[in-house]
């Protein structure tokens, strides 16, 4: 029935317009990219020779209009061979430098950490534990802003030497170092207050005991037994 073909020719219309669509899209958001700082740095002139030179093929194919999504999608395979590992480059140095600036801040902020902890906690931390701590940060402290110089030198295209992962692997090592500090200090703190309450329950046994051997004292048998027996 001509309504039957008159449906499928309009979803083929439809489907057709999508893929064209999402190409003309795709092939805009790369030529955006192309032109910023960070996918420039990151990538190199061979690159972005091969990046403009499929662009403009991309550009062709869309100015014909292809009926078939074929075309397009080995276009955009060819497109993303090239520009997907640079995209993950500028990703990486991104979460790279937020993940430094964010470390440096809290290790910065766990130095003065440990030193209010000195104050706060005087007497209960174990003065090797606290240098062991606190050369435990600054030694991190010059890890990361040695790597970060390091890293600052060398081309953004080529494989970074310091990456988002490693930054935070040594993170979780100084956290952990200012867990068992503080988790040992509070201890420490809380068992120095509980003698207090058991030293009077101390001092009522001795009394008993004692008061319990004077009953039994031959030379105290004058004693009043009444009396005697009165323990509280």
């Amino acid at each position: 029935p001509r309504s039957t073909q008159s449906r499928s020719s309009a979803a083929s219309d439809v489907y057709k317009r999508q893929v064209h669509g999402d190409f003309e899209e795709y092939v805009n958001s790369v030529k955006e990219a192309l032109t910023t700082k960070a996918f420039l740095y990151s990538s190199t002139l061979e690159q972005r020779n091969q990046l403009e030179k499929l662009l403009t093929e991309a550009e062709a194919a869309i100015e014909k209009r292809f009926k078939w999504s074929q075309p397009y999608r080995r276009l955009r395979e060819r497109i993303s061979a090239v520009a997907d590992p640079i995209s993950a480059l500028v990703k990486a140095h991104q979460l790279r430098a937020q993940t430094f600036n964010e470390s440096l801040s809290k290790l910065l902020g766990d130095v003065e950490k440990l030193k209010r902890m000195e104050i706060e906690f005087a007497g209960h931390m174990h003065a090797k534990d606290v240098s062991e701590t606190l050369s435990k940060l600054k030694e991190t402290i010059s890890w990361l802003k040695e790597r970060i110089k390091v890293q600052s030198v060398r081309p953004l295209f080529e494989r970074p030497i310091v990456t988002a992962e490693e930054i935070q692997a040594q993170m979780k090592i100084v956290d952990q170092a200012m867990t068992k500090l503080i988790g040992s200090a509070e201890r420490h703190k809380k068992a120095k207050r509980s003698p207090k309450k058991s030293a009077k329950g101390i001092k009522g046994l001795d009394r008993i005991k004692h008061r319990v051997e004077h009953i039994y004292d031959p030379d105290n048998l004058e004693d009043d037994p009444n009396e005697i027996l009165m323990l509280n």
